[in-house]
């Protein structure tokens, strides 16, 4: 909670300092997480003039609300918001004070702690300085002349071949440049993979497209949407496939984000939805659905634009990515859904149980009268019967989409360990071969200890 603090003071005017995350306990840490994704689930439900948010907003026929609950959720501020709430309760049962004091500057601490003070009514007095929010502004104008300004970029990386076996979308800044090993190897998530791809289908029949910025965030700099980093030699930039003229759709809602913003912060439903456990948290959420349709909502139409333009420069038999769950991974599938090109996603990490991502109610994954369900790949391939499970109870996917495959990296290192754990004997021995005869097993012993120690 950025260093919040929280004094209580009690009926006899005593104050009792400790950070407000001191009173969220596990289990309350547990409902923060599970009531923020539920409040934020939720909102695709909420009317507007008796259409839900699901199907009110849309993008060539497609709901935007499945990006609106990615940003919602990366940003963690309803989460905050939340959590706050929850330890103030906490702090309110456990002292019953008279008074509240809550120095901090999040900004969604601060508002959370004055909706609680209102509706404990019990008084609130904030303190420091709020750090700023902005709503959008400068943000979201870049994303309209950064579509524009990356179509200035060298186009440098492979020539594509249309019509591949596999079009496997990656992002550029995770293929580690290695002048040694010009292979797909490089790739940062699933090289192995691609190798293994590599190996079984005809040369070309595998297109690496690069998606997203060229340079890890650490590294980018303000103008590389222009001049860019180096591309690897097995990547195809998505510029390349998606000319400005492609983006027409997408830089149309980018022009008119303000209106879109206007209208899904609109509405008497949308505003009572703001309400967590009788805490009117409306000036928390509202500038994050204002946020979402100014910032979220171009960058997303700008990928779909791209994906379609792509999978049209290519006509791939089979569409393959790591980022399935994610803003550009989504965008991808439901191009690819449009153009009835089969979809594979591929686990390249673990699964949180709380990454909404991954966590869809039954009547997402069906279509409404207006809107396809969520897209999700045609299949998912998965590392463990664990992470299967997860997506068919918590995301509720359909028991034939998903398929466990084992993970190249993590079955190569479990191999790796039990060929070590089978030469043990043999190479402790000749570790402290010196310590034989009768004292041997002994002095072994105490030199493990010493090593552990």
């Amino acid at each position: 909670m950025n260093r919040a603090i929280l004094t209580c003071v009690t009926r006899e005017g005593r104050p009792v300092v400790a950070p407000l995350d001191a009173y969220l306990s596990p289990d309350r840490r547990e409902a923060a997480r599970l009531d923020a994704n539920a409040w934020i689930k939720r909102l695709r439900l909420v009317p507007y003039r008796g259409v839900s948010m699901r199907d009110r907003f849309t993008y060539r026929g497609d709901s935007l609300w499945w990006f609106t609950e990615l940003y919602l959720h990366k940003m963690r501020r309803l989460d905050t918001a939340v959590a706050t709430v929850l330890a103030l309760e906490a702090a309110r049962d456990q002292h019953g004070p008279a008074g509240l004091i809550v120095d901090a500057e999040n900004l969604a601490v601060r508002e959370a702690a004055r909706a609680f003070g209102a509706a404990a009514r019990i008084p609130v007095e904030l303190r420091g300085s709020p750090a700023g929010r902005p709503r959008g502004g400068w943000s979201s104008y870049l994303i309209g002349l950064t579509a524009r300004l990356s179509r200035w970029r060298p186009s440098r990386g492979t020539r594509p071949v249309a019509r591949p076996a596999v079009a496997a979308f990656v992002h550029t800044a995770f293929w580690r440049p290695d002048a040694e090993d010009a292979g797909t190897s490089q790739e940062t998530y699933i090289g192995p993979v691609l190798d293994a791809l590599a190996a079984r289908v005809a040369p070309g029949d595998l297109q690496c497209i690069g998606v997203g910025p060229r340079r890890n965030f650490r590294a980018r700099r303000w103008w590389d949407p222009v001049v860019g980093a180096a591309v690897h030699a097995q990547i195809t930039p998505i510029e390349r496939l998606a000319p400005s003229g492609a983006l027409t759709g997408a830089l149309e809602l980018w022009r008119q984000r303000d209106a879109f913003a206007s209208a899904l912060v609109s509405g008497e439903a949308i505003r009572a939805a703001a309400v967590y456990r009788g805490c009117d948290l409306w000036p928390v959420l509202e500038p994050e659905l204002d946020a979402a349709a100014r910032l979220q909502w171009p960058w997303s139409a700008r990928a779909m634009d791209e994906a379609g333009a792509a999978l049209d420069a290519l006509s791939p038999r089979v569409v393959l990515t790591y980022a399935e769950a994610g803003g550009w991974g989504r965008a991808l599938v439901l191009e690819a859904r449009r153009r009835r090109v089969p979809s594979v996603g591929l686990q390249h990490g673990f699964i949180y149980r709380h990454w909404l991502n991954y966590l869809h109610e039954p009547d997402e994954i069906a279509a409404t009268a207006a809107t396809e369900g969520c897209p999700i790949p045609d299949r998912t391939l998965v590392f463990d019967d664990y992470a299967r499970a997860h997506l068919l109870s918590a995301g509720h996917f359909p028991d034939a989409v998903v398929t466990v495959t084992g993970s190249a990296r993590l079955d190569d290192l479990a191999a790796r360990v039990s060929a070590a754990a089978a030469t043990r004997d043999a190479t402790r021995a000749s570790l402290f071969g010196g310590f034989g005869g009768p004292g041997g097993a002994a002095g072994l012993a105490d030199a493990e200890a010493r090593m552990v120690v």
